[in-house]
């Protein structure tokens, strides 16, 4: 069916802010979400006088449930809705209420506190600058991609908020079956926007399949984390310098400042927020944050995208030149699988903080060397 109807230039403005979001394949599906969303409110209304829209929510039935007992002082939506369309707010809403499944509360910025919470101490390995790490001392290459690691650093600043005290084990666990449903959130946003395989969002995150049983243990080991016997937590944030353990129970982790800092800015998966380009994971200031903190506290990882980006830059574009490349600061008797997992993990943390553009051509892929990237390489920080 096909309808015509007076658009003015503010509104076509916000139709084509919509799609440019991402969140809608064109013009007419965000028109169709926009409708489906004004008839809900005016179902939910039932003849209330206002309906409250809170910019930190997500599910949309939270909003109808606050909206009975909330104080008249709240942001509301009178008759008038769809002139209140054009404010950042609202249009940020229907983006988030137009999608089945809303991100966890788990995943959501926290309250800020009214005193600064207990922190773990951040511990940074001193090398001189110069120095050669060998790729065996790298991140672990399975250890691939930084939005999990979003995920938990904003789940551990809500879980570790209070006085209360929770082992690792139970902390993990919790993290990864909300990070569950987390992950059909992030698919649904993949198949709304008939992704590529290298801009799909919810890599790493746990969706449940008979074939696929351990996903959730594998999410706590990999992107939360576990303590072993020597007392050091393994895991992604842990290998970052985001979290640490809780100095006054052994047994349990806590955000370092750095953790705390990341998982308090705003991004665009989890809050909705702008992002320059649809499929960026991160914001700039997101990026800013962990680059700054991966110069001055993990200098393999640092010493790892410095050597990549020099040598892309010198030609080495496909994965199997970057291998050859990548045996220079090898031991000679490292396998060829476990350098290209190294490789590839790598890699894929650099793509998530646009350090390097992957393009795919059929079955052949080919690494270039972003404006970030590039900025990276020639800043005095490193």
């Amino acid at each position: 069916m096909v309808i015509c109807f007076n658009c003015s230039p503010q509104t076509k403005e916000t139709l084509d802010g919509l799609v440019a979001a991402g969140g809608y394949r064109d013009i007419s599906e965000a028109i169709s979400a926009a409708i489906e969303n004004l008839a809900v409110i005016h179902s939910e209304m039932k003849g209330r006088n206002a309906f409250v829209v809170h910019d930190n929510t997500v599910d949309h039935n939270e909003s109808v449930r606050a909206s009975e007992t909330t104080p008249e002082s709240e942001t509301r939506l009178d008759p008038a809705f769809m002139q209140y369309a054009k404010t950042r707010t609202v249009r940020q809403n229907l983006e988030k209420t137009s999608r089945q499944h809303s991100v966890p509360l788990l995943f959501r910025i926290p309250a800020v506190p009214e005193k600064l919470p207990r922190l773990a101490a951040l511990e940074t390995a001193v090398r001189p600058p110069s120095a050669t790490i060998p790729i065996e001392n790298w991140i672990f290459g399975q250890f691939n991609r930084l939005l999990p690691v979003k995920a938990t650093c904003r789940a551990l600043a809500n879980l570790t908020a209070g006085e209360d005290h929770e082992p690792l084990t139970e902390i993990a666990n919790t993290i990864a079956h909300e990070a569950v449903k987390l992950g059909k959130y992030l698919s649904d946003i993949d198949e709304s926007r008939n992704a590529s395989r290298d801009d799909l969002v919810a890599v790493a995150f746990p969706l449940l399949t008979p074939r696929d049983s351990k996903a959730i243990e594998r999410f706590e080991n990999q992107f939360v984390g576990a303590i072993n016997k020597t007392g050091k937590i393994s895991g992604l944030p842990a290998e970052l310098k985001l979290i640490g353990i809780d100095p006054e129970h052994q047994d349990g982790v806590l955000l370092t400042e750095a953790g705390l800092k990341f998982a308090l800015l705003e991004n665009p998966l989890l809050n909705g927020v702008q992002a320059e380009k649809p499929w960026d994971k991160f914001t700039p200031a997101e990026i800013e944050c962990l680059l700054e903190h991966i110069v001055k506290h993990v200098p393999a990882e640092a010493f790892a995208y410095r050597t990549i980006l020099n040598m892309v830059a010198s030609g080495a574009s496909t994965p199997s030149k970057l291998d050859d490349a990548l045996l220079k600061v090898s031991k000679p008797e490292s396998k060829s699988s476990f350098l290209s997992t190294q490789r590839s993990g790598a890699i894929s943390r650099m793509t998530d903080l646009n350090l390097i553009l992957r393009t795919r051509e059929a079955t052949r892929v080919s690494y270039s060397v972003t404006s970030q990237g590039q900025a990276f390489l020639s800043s005095k920080k490193i």
